[in-house]
């Protein structure tokens, strides 16, 4: 048996918080696209990403693991394991 502690916080908290700080609409249900009543584990970790890697990853690939990583070292979000619930 394993312990472990998770942040957890609905995808339109995720939407929320990238929109404050980028200032671009994200929507990760459709871009990431997950299924309704359903919830995606991310490890999040504050790793050093340059902008030109961040603004490709909103143009291009949409990753969000990239995007909260991005997050994370600017210590807008805590580092750690993430469940995104998604329901709508």
């Amino acid at each position: 048996m394993e312990k472990k502690t998770v942040i957890t916080a609905d995808y339109y908290e995720i939407d929320k918080i990238i929109f404050d700080y980028f200032g671009v609409k994200y929507e990760s249900v459709a871009m990431n696209e997950w299924n309704n009543y359903s919830s995606y584990e991310i490890t999040v970790t504050p790793k050093e990403i340059s902008e030109k890697e961040v603004r490709e990853a909103f143009q291009e690939h949409y990753e969000i693991d990239v995007i909260l990583d991005y997050l994370c070292h600017k210590g807008i979000l805590e580092a750690g394991e993430y469940v995104i619930k998604v329901f709508w």
